[in-house]
Formats: C-alpha cells, structure tokens, sequence
C-alpha cells in the first residue's frame, strides 16, 4: 500500500507540471486540437519504441475479449477528454485545474457504486467527500468565476479520465505478471502506441508545424511518465484509492506553479495571500486526513 501512495504522489507532481506545459504550449496562441494531436503522435512513437521490450507476455485466462473491450474504451475517451482538458486550459488557470480534477473522485465512486455494482463502505465514502471537499475548497480561496464553457470542458474531462482510469485498471490486472513496474509500462506503451497509430489520419485535420511539434514535447513526455506511474499506482492500490492520493496535484501544482515564478520561468500570475495559503493548508491536511481513512477502511 506505501508504494502505491509514492508511485501516485510521484504521478500527482508530473501531472502538476503537465498541466503548466500543457497551458505554455497554448499561451504561444497554439489549438487545443494541436495538442491534442500533436501529443498523442509523440507519446505513440514513446510508446512504441518502448513495446518492444515491454509487452504484455500473456492476458489472464479467458480474458482476450474483455481485454479488447477495455482498450477500446480506453482509446474512445483518451482523446475526447484530452481535448476537452485542453480547451479548459483556456477557461480556468493550471493551479485551479489541478485541484478540480479531485471532483474526478466522485463521478469514479458514482460509477463503481451505481453501474459497476461495487459499493464503497461509510468510511470510504467519507474519506471521498472530503477528499473532493478539499479539492473544491482549494478553489474557493481566490477566485475567477469560472465561464460556462471551461465547466461543461472540465465535466466532459471528468466523465473521459475516470472511465481511463478504471479500464486502465483493469487492464493491467488483467496481464497481472507479478511484477508491477513491468505491467504497467506494458499497458501504458500499448494503449499510447495504439493511440498514436489511430491519431494519424487526424494530422489532415492541422496544418502541421515542426515548431508546434516540437514545443508539445515536454508536456507529451512528462504527461506519458505520468500516466505510467498513475496506472502503477492504480494496480497497487485501485482506482478510486489511487485518485484520493491524487487530490494532492492541487497543492502539487500551486507549489511548481510559485517556484517557476521564483525562477522566472512562468509568466502565470499566481498571487497567493496568506488566507488563500491558510486555506490551501488545510485543504491539503483534509487531502492527507483522506489517504489515511481509505488506508484503514481494509477494503481496497
């Protein structure tokens, strides 16, 4: 169970810092379509390169097809979410982003609840609605109203991530090795291969430019790492366990966001007023409080 709370911790800083990429290449006045499509082909060609030496040996017994059905989930919501997730950007600043994806807790429990038949106990329910408390109040300490457009993006990313994340779940129990590290670069590099290949044909969608491609790099591989590390921490653990540790990217995020600035290399204005960070502190001991509940609730 501690491994499966660094590796999440590990995948809530690079989400951070792919939210603050990701929001650069388009302060260039570059498409949410261009990234989209621009990091989906470089985070195939990773995942390509690396498939070779990571994939799946075999799928549990009597599986195959359910395997199929899961990745073909996976690969329909990735690219609808990533650019809904995108086109937010443009409404609602990384910071705040990054704490409101913790309302990703409740529409994943709503779904193991009400359709995937498999119910939380009290305690895990608690230990989930303040967890998305937390996640909520954090946004509460500053703010921009937020447009209609930029939430009905951020709920359309919402519904897309949480159903990726349980597929990738149970993707990589399904090939269940032994060894975790290998399954989970295995199912990251064979859903982002396959996504790369079927994001091909949209390239006549743009015009394409080296430039761009080059400047959707860094948010491309950091967000791969990321994804990684988050379907590792996802087989520890499980989905919505996983994703209460990671209501931490809020945090996560206003810290790389006020170090970029220390650094000046962030032309993001994020003024943070002893209130707000008081505000932001308890949020984080709420986040905290959390991971321990669902830690002790035995059943996850």
């Amino acid at each position: 169970m501690i491994l499966g709370i660094v590796i999440g911790l590990a995948s809530a800083v690079m989400q951070s810092g792919s939210y603050i990429l990701s929001r650069s290449f388009m302060a260039k006045n570059y498409s949410a379509k261009a990234l989209t499509i621009y990091s989906q082909l470089i985070m195939g060609v990773l995942a390509l390169a690396a498939l070779p030496f990571a994939y799946p040996e075999r799928i549990t017994d009597g599986t195959s097809g359910e395997f199929f059905l899961w990745t073909l989930l996976w690969l329909t919501v990735i690219p609808i979410g990533q650019f809904c997730f995108f086109r937010t950007l443009r409404e609602i600043e990384p910071t705040k982003i990054a704490s409101l994806l913790g309302l990703k807790i409740i529409v994943l429990a709503l779904i193991f609840v009400f359709v995937l038949r498999n119910p939380l106990s009290a305690r895990q329910w608690f230990a989930v609605l303040i967890s998305t408390a937390a996640a909520v109040g954090m946004n509460w300490s500053g703010g921009n109203k937020f447009a209609g457009k930029g939430l009905l993006y951020l709920a359309i990313t919402l519904i897309c991530f949480a159903l990726a994340d349980i597929a990738e779940t149970r993707l990589v129990r399904m090939i269940n090795s032994g060894d975790l590290l290998h399954d989970s670069i295995a199912i990251s590099a064979l859903c982002y291969g396959l996504l790369g290949i079927i994001t091909i044909p949209a390239l006549r969608f743009i015009k394409f430019d080296v430039i761009q491609l080059r400047a959707a790099i860094p948010y491309s591989v950091t967000w791969l790492l990321a994804m990684t590390a988050l379907i590792a921490c996802f087989a520890e653990l499980n989905t919505v366990f996983g994703n209460v540790v990671q209501a931490s990217r809020g945090v996560i995020a206003i810290g790389l966001e006020l170090t970029l600035l220390s650094l000046g290399l962030s032309n993001e204005h994020v003024l943070v007023s002893p209130q707000m960070w008081i505000r932001r502190i308890l949020a984080a001991l709420l986040m905290a409080a959390a991971i321990v509940i669902f830690s002790l609730s035995g059943n996850y």
